[in-house]
């Protein structure tokens, strides 16, 4: 049953989070800039050293800047960014992100239903290159845009929002590390308030990784998954050997739950065979750094 209209957030602050976001920036906010109005403000907190803060001094005077001194971890950023926050509803859109024109408006009408913390699907926006669509399906397949609308246990960050009592509640997000978020829902899906997938609520992602780039982040995602994960349920030693003994087989329990996502869900346009071989490498190089986050967790 849906929250009375007059209970329902009526002010949305969109947060986005920058580190080295000088080549997607403008791209995102010239998405987001046109959804400004009264009621929905934008704030981009930048922890970066390139030039993300003269891209949106110079072109985006309507965004409120928050600028921080040293490099913060995406959570910690995240927290900033929530206190300097004006709205009653939090949104986030990460800074490699395309918005749709409606993204703030149906943001602001899904949150009219109780539910603390709402997020959306996540498409692949062009160029759709072989080694972007793989680094995409193993990052974003459980939120493709087919996948069902419904409680989810996680949904990341890149296009998610929470009313303020979530946060009194649950937050702030941890501030050390990646998957701050992932921690955070699954702290709501404990208590029994899990995130609620909207499916008409969506962003795009800019993928457009180097090699180098591509091993990199799927080693530190899955090593940064593995040391959340252990700090967040109170891993015992035996249990991190356990973990650590069984991600060998990681890679063949991912791609047949990434393959039955993809032939569920996926979307015309992606280059799904030419992207195969990259994307076996890609969950290979996460069981590698999952491994490397259980036998030294910290």
């Amino acid at each position: 049953m849906s929250a009375p209209a007059s209970d329902a957030p009526r002010t949305l602050s969109i947060i986005v989070v920058c580190w080295q976001a000088a080549a997607t920036i403008e791209r995102c906010l010239a998405a987001l800039v046109p959804q400004r109005r009264d009621d929905v403000e934008i704030l981009v907190v930048d922890s970066g050293t390139d030039a993300t803060a003269d891209i949106v001094a110079r072109h985006f005077p309507e965004v409120r800047p928050v600028r921080l001194a040293t490099r913060h971890a995406p959570g910690a950023a995240r927290n900033v960014g929530i206190a300097a926050a004006r709205g009653e509803l939090i949104g986030f859109v990460d800074s490699d992100c395309v918005a749709p024109p409606e993204w703030a408006e149906r943001v602001l009408a899904a949150h009219h239903d109780p539910t603390p913390v709402i997020g959306g699907v996540i498409d692949l926006a062009p160029p759709r290159a072989a080694l972007g669509t793989a680094l995409y399906l193993c990052e974003f397949n459980q939120w493709l845009p087919g996948a069902p609308a419904g409680p989810m246990r996680d949904i990341p960050t890149c296009c998610l929002s929470l009313k303020r009592s979530a946060l009194e509640r649950f937050g702030p997000f941890r501030s050390d590390g990646y998957y701050s978020d992932t921690a955070f829902n699954w702290k709501l899906a404990r208590a029994g308030s899990p995130p609620r997938l909207d499916r008409s609520i969506r962003v795009a992602q800019m993928m457009q990784p180097t090699v180098r780039g591509f091993v990199r982040k799927q080693l530190m995602h899955g090593r940064a998954f593995a040391r959340m994960r252990v700090a967040e349920e109170g891993f015992s030693t035996a249990r991190r050997c356990a973990c650590a003994a069984l991600s060998p087989l990681l890679p063949l329990v991912l791609g047949l739950r990434l393959v039955r996502r993809v032939r569920e869900r996926a979307q015309p346009g992606l280059p799904l065979a030419r992207s195969a071989p990259l994307v076996l490498l890609g969950l290979c190089l996460w069981s590698a750094g999952e491994l490397a986050g259980y036998v030294r967790p910290r």
